[in-house]
């Protein structure tokens, strides 16, 4: 069982459970820290989908071992200002989601619905480690999760 004893564990009424998750570790050392490695600090991020370990040379990060993300402690931000200010202004037309939306049936008083169900979403998908990698930079590791919105009887 050696090959399985990071992936699978059994718990007290002899269930298997897949630990599949771990928590990025930044660790302190000297005075010189790494941006992207401080801004991974404390993420949570499936075994088979997480950043290059070790980001660069000399880094001292580690992960940590979960059972799963912890729900009530997972965030997803999404600004109302994205839908209010840019998918429904008329200044971002030419981008083509003003009318993608409009399509949908969702115009501009549904801005702050869209920002809940995106944010609930992403959590949920999130979790069930439904997220691709994109860009990582000192702002952190952004991903692109899929956004499933219901309308008119019809799934977008």
């Amino acid at each position: 069982m050696r090959v399985f004893d990071d992936l699978i564990k059994i718990d007290e009424n002899n269930n298997f459970n897949y630990i599949g998750w771990v928590e990025w570790n930044h660790v302190m050392t000297g005075f010189i820290h790494c941006q992207t490695c401080l801004s991974l600090d404390k993420c949570w991020f499936n075994k088979l989908n997480m950043p290059r370990m070790p980001q660069h040379v000399n880094c001292h990060c580690k992960v940590k071992t979960i059972l799963e993300p912890l729900q009530g402690k997972i965030s997803a931000e999404c600004k109302i200002q994205k839908f209010s200010n840019y998918v429904f202004s008329s200044k971002y037309e030419s981008n083509g989601k003003i009318k993608l939306f409009r399509i949908m049936g969702y115009g501009i008083q549904d801005s702050k619905y869209l920002k809940d169900e995106f944010e609930k979403q992403a959590k949920i998908e999130y979790s069930k480690s439904n997220y691709i990698l994109r860009n990582l930079d000192k702002y952190g590791q952004r991903v692109n999760i899929p956004i499933v919105l219901e309308n008119n009887n019809k799934k977008y």
